[in-house]
């Protein structure tokens, strides 16, 4: 299908999508942007609150 998007669309449209992915990564990589889930370790039975609190553990032994 052509003609959807003119090319300024498609760079304005391409630009703000790089945008989001940099947000993306920024808040990636802070470390208060989040922990693991339950599905993150399925090899061990914990809950979500077992996590928080091992993680808040780790984070105060470093």
């Amino acid at each position: 299908m052509s003609g959807v998007l003119d090319e300024c669309d498609v760079v304005e449209v391409s630009g703000l999508f790089v945008e989001a992915l940099k947000a993306i990564t920024r808040h990636a990589a802070d470390p208060d942007a989040g922990g693991y889930t339950p599905s993150d370790l399925p090899l061990v039975s914990l809950n979500q609150a077992e996590i928080d609190q091992l993680e808040q553990l780790w984070r105060n032994d470093k």
